[in-house]
């Protein structure tokens, strides 16, 4: 088996849905497509809790890179559990996994 095989497994455990990642809709400007991805989220605090009061959250996630349609890009949506993150930039990654800063609004929208 080769290393690359032995990577990949690697990720199939660490993000397995059950134990460790969250599936989330991945949205690419780039590619125009919107796929499911597996994700890896790090919460920067408490979801939806209110950064300084500039009416954001925010969160880095690691994403597959085969599983993205293009490459990361600033305006990509990533959606988990109904909340819609924005993404920043891309901070970081390797050959496998992508790691990018995300930003979502958190203040209530009127209803009408």
């Amino acid at each position: 088996m080769a290393l690359r095989d032995y990577f990949q497994s690697d990720l199939d455990i660490f993000f397995d849905e059950d134990e460790f990642a969250e599936t989330g809709n991945y949205t690419s400007k780039e590619a125009g497509t919107t796929i499911a991805v597996r994700v890896l989220i790090d919460y920067a605090q408490e979801p939806g809790q209110d950064i300084a009061n500039t009416n954001s959250s925010q969160a880095k996630a690691h994403l597959i890179k085969s599983e993205l349609p293009a490459p990361a890009r600033y305006g990509d949506l990533l959606e988990i559990d109904g909340a819609e993150w924005q993404v920043v930039r891309q901070a970081g990654g390797d050959s496998l996994v992508v790691v990018v800063e995300l930003r979502r609004d958190v203040r209530d929208r009127y209803k009408r």
